[in-house]
């Protein structure tokens, strides 16, 4: 069976001296692995587009088991490999994406979410991007917080508090009486709800405050290790020699 998609690389593995693996993201199949002959020697044609971040469209061969037949690339991001800081924040991402679909998995918001964050990291503003497309990403795992009304009583007014067991707001007469909830400032409900009703370039348009991303973070470290299933990623860790 043959298969022609686009796809972005996530990871790749060396498995004899001149094979390797890698785990590509793919519009039309989702995540696979796939097999490259001879994808360890610069010269052969088919490894240009076996690095990780790599865009480009695939044709492969297979079905469950895939191998890689040509390959054109669209962006190598190469400059990432320029700037450690940039490389860091790209590995984390494709790490993300990586971590958070299961084999054969499709998610076409994560897949484009994925596309715009490593587009965008050709600009200085990295931990704003990186805020961004954690706030979109719960989306498209389908564990966004619930921002807009109270998850006790269902009231629109006084969301002052959160909780992330129940996973959104609460009000104050909900807190006061249940004691549910940790208080969060307005300006991170109303960053969240711009980010969802935002592009990632009407987004970064906007000043925001660094205070506020760095409150951002540790929230959005706490949710996601509440409501996902995955473990402390090193490549997000590796992003604190930079703070």
């Amino acid at each position: 069976m043959y298969f022609e998609t686009e796809g972005i690389v996530l990871k790749r593995r060396k498995i004899t001296d001149s094979d390797v693996f890698m785990t590509l993201f793919t519009l039309k199949l989702g995540k696979i692995q796939v097999f490259v002959k001879g994808g360890n020697y610069p010269k052969n044609a088919l490894s240009k587009g076996t690095h990780p971040f790599t865009l480009a469209d695939y044709s492969l061969r297979g079905s469950q088991k895939y191998t890689l037949a040509q390959v054109e690339v669209k962006n190598s991001f190469y400059h990432f490999r320029e700037d450690l800081k940039t490389l860091s924040y790209g590995s984390y991402f494709v790490d993300f994406a990586d971590k958070s679909l299961k084999e054969d998995e499709h998610n076409h918001a994560l897949y484009h979410l994925l596309l715009d964050a490593l587009t965008a990291l050709h600009r200085d503003r990295l931990e704003e991007v990186k805020t961004y497309f954690e706030v979109r990403a719960l989306k498209a795992l389908g564990v966004l917080p619930e921002l807009s009304a109270c998850t006790k009583c269902g009231g629109k007014e006084n969301l002052t508090y959160f909780s992330i067991p129940e996973g959104g707001v609460v009000c104050t007469e909900c807190h006061q009486s249940t004691g549910r909830g940790e208080k969060i400032h307005p300006a991170m409900i109303q960053l969240m709800r711009f980010i969802l009703r935002a592009s990632l370039e009407e987004y970064l348009k906007k000043e925001i405050n660094g205070l506020l991303l760095d409150k951002m973070d540790i929230f959005i470290n706490d949710y996601m290790a509440y409501h996902l299933d995955l473990a402390p990623l090193k490549t997000k860790k590796f992003l604190k020699i930079y703070e």
